[in-house]
């Protein structure tokens, strides 16, 4: 079925006809095996990102509904496919942590790494994959691992491409003293190719709501005076060291006040 329906991607040159075709293409994208996914979606990622998105007077059913549009989100479906490892013996999903999804994902050696991802056009594939990674990381309280994810997100740039990722490195730059305005030049990178994921108003809508509280109380913490507790009179101990009241030459002669 999915060799049938795909040609007609080619098709697709109305609006609302590449998010009809793919909504009615999910059900059987999510049947495809890893190397499947990986492999559709590099053959034809180029011919969805280049079809119109659907307007007011073109919408697919997804659009209608209000949920977001399959020319927006199929790639995330894909990549859930791409990074699908089955089931170890206990019966949970394969960790993507683990040394299995490491060698296939990073592995030198494999022309299926992840590093080729973006040259095959997959920027975005690989942007939701790093940020599966993180996520699973974040979870499971390995800050090394997904902070390691993050280092190799930024050098590859690829939290411009998916906004669950620019929204994690956003929020993780905001823990650091940076005095520069990296945030808000991600914050407009990303408006500037919002779509009808709903990542992209999650990010807007932390940019603008905690992000800008917390400015507001680190800038008003800096500028707040502190205040000096107020001066009272010191009752005398029993033996003073050189009291007020007394002057003399002996530096530690001992007075008692009785």
């Amino acid at each position: 079925l999915l060799d049938k329906l795909t040609p007609l991607l080619d098709t697709c040159s109305k609006p609302a006809d590449i998010g009809t075709l793919l909504g009615l293409l999910e059900p059987v994208l999510r049947g495809l095996n890893r190397a499947d996914a990986r492999a559709w979606y590099r053959t034809h990622h180029k011919t969805i990102k280049d079809a119109p998105a659907c307007d007011d007077l073109h919408a697919c059913p997804h659009c209608v509904a209000s949920q977001p549009c399959p020319k927006d989100t199929t790639y995330q479906l894909l990549t859930r496919r791409g990074m699908d490892y089955g089931l170890t013996r206990k019966g949970e999903p394969v960790s993507l942590l683990s040394r299995q999804v490491k060698d296939d994902v990073w592995d030198p050696g494999n022309d299926r790494k992840m590093d080729t991802w973006p040259k095959q056009g997959m920027h975005d594939m690989a942007a939701y994959a790093l940020w599966m990674v993180i996520d699973e990381a974040r979870r499971k309280r390995n800050i090394t691992r997904a902070n390691d994810i993050r280092t190799k997100a930024i050098s590859r740039h690829l939290h411009e491409h998916d906004p669950r990722l620019a929204l994690d490195i956003a929020r993780h730059w905001a823990k650091q003293s940076r005095k520069d305005n990296a945030i808000e030049r991600l914050v407009e990178k990303m408006r500037a190719k919002a779509t009808t994921d709903p990542g992209y108003l999650e990010l807007e809508m932390w940019f603008d709501g905690p992000h800008q509280k917390a400015l507001a109380a680190r800038d008003a913490a800096k500028n707040r005076k502190a205040k000096r507790p107020a001066k009272g009179v010191r009752k005398p101990a029993d033996v003073e060291l050189r009291p007020p009241a007394v002057r003399h030459t002996y530096r530690y002669q001992l007075h008692r006040t009785a």
